[in-house]
């Protein structure tokens, strides 16, 4: 066996035993070009999903939210009394894991409102709060709504009454020429039940 190994290494020895040069360079170059031409690749076909991609959540609200009327969203009746923050806050927090948003309910016009005190009474914290200016108030939301109208109603009588520190929103309970589930300026610690809210507007933390 050695002898045949020396023989083999010796010049002209590939022409007499037909041997041909092997050209590992080539070879792969070869095969790229093969792989090229069957127009095979590792992307995945159109349409498709890469293998660590994952589809979005579905559109659905979670759980304990309720439709009311024919509006696309639901509501959630929170029981336990909470300031104006916290209330807020735990409303935001109902939207991990869906692709829909949860916020404090943004009321989008006298429909709403009344829907709103109907199926849930009132004396409860909504979405709005005050921007500065003494009786004007913007949704927490970016909810292109003028509702409501800083006038009676439906604000309650004398409301809002822009008082220092009144800078959030409850609805009130019927008291004489008030109305059930009326709107008041209120201070934002004091503590209420709250309506949460599932649709497509994220809570603006700058509002």
């Amino acid at each position: 066996m050695r002898f045949v190994a020396l023989v083999l290494l010796l010049p002209g020895c590939d022409r007499v035993f037909n041997l041909e040069e092997i050209d590992p360079v080539g070879a792969n170059r070869d095969a790229s070009s093969d792989t090229a031409g069957s127009g095979t690749s590792d992307a995945p076909p159109d349409g498709a999903l890469p293998i660590d991609a994952t589809p979005d959540a579905p559109r659905v609200c979670p759980v304990g939210y309720m439709p009311l009327g024919s509006q696309n969203t639901s509501y959630k009746l929170v029981n336990t009394a909470a300031a104006f923050p916290t209330a807020r806050g735990m409303c935001n927090m109902d939207e991990v894991g869906i692709t829909r948003h949860t916020h404090l309910v943004v009321l989008n016009d006298e429909n709403e409102r009344v829907l709103l005190v109907s199926s849930f009474g009132s004396n409860l914290w909504i979405g709005l709060v005050r921007i500065g200016q003494q009786n004007a108030f913007q949704p927490i939301t970016d909810q292109a709504t003028t509702y409501p109208p800083q006038a009676v109603p439906p604000w309650a009588g004398g409301q809002p009454s822009g008082q220092t520190g009144e800078n959030c929103v409850r609805t009130v309970p019927a008291s004489g020429v008030t109305v059930n589930g009326a709107l008041d300026d209120q201070a934002c610690t004091v503590a209420l039940k709250y309506v949460c809210e599932c649709d497509d507007f994220k809570d603006n933390p700058n509002h």
